[in-house]
């Protein structure tokens, strides 16, 4: 009988250790809209699946690593909201006739690292 009484009793303290997780993650989120913040502005919040091991381009792997590197580096094109083709570090680009060679003109304010 004690062990049933046991269960009881810890159900009920899992039960309230979540209502008041729920509570203090409800409360933070109206302190967070309402504390100044410009209803103008937006935030996008993304969030990984899992941790990456490691954000270096030539090692990483997996989908959790290059989720966080897609967004770190730009490209010489990138993707509109429609999926249409639009300039990242490239202000414009040309194709030849045949379709094989491509010349990326580059902004002025790209910025390289190695």
């Amino acid at each position: 009988m004690g062990g049933g009484m046991n269960r009881v009793r810890a159900a009920q303290i899992t039960a309230l250790a979540v209502l008041a997780t729920a509570m203090v993650i409800a409360c933070s989120d109206k302190a967070d809209n309402n504390a100044g913040v410009d209803n103008a502005k937006t935030v996008l919040r993304r969030a990984n699946l899992a941790e990456p091991a490691t954000l270096d381009p030539h090692r990483s792997e997996g989908v959790a690593a290059n989720n966080i590197l897609r967004d770190l580096y730009e490209g010489l094109v990138t993707e509109a909201v429609d999926g249409e083709l639009v300039p990242g570090t490239a202000k414009r680009w040309t194709v030849n006739d045949d379709g094989r060679i491509y010349t990326f003109e580059l902004r002025d304010t790209a910025r390289w690292s190695n």
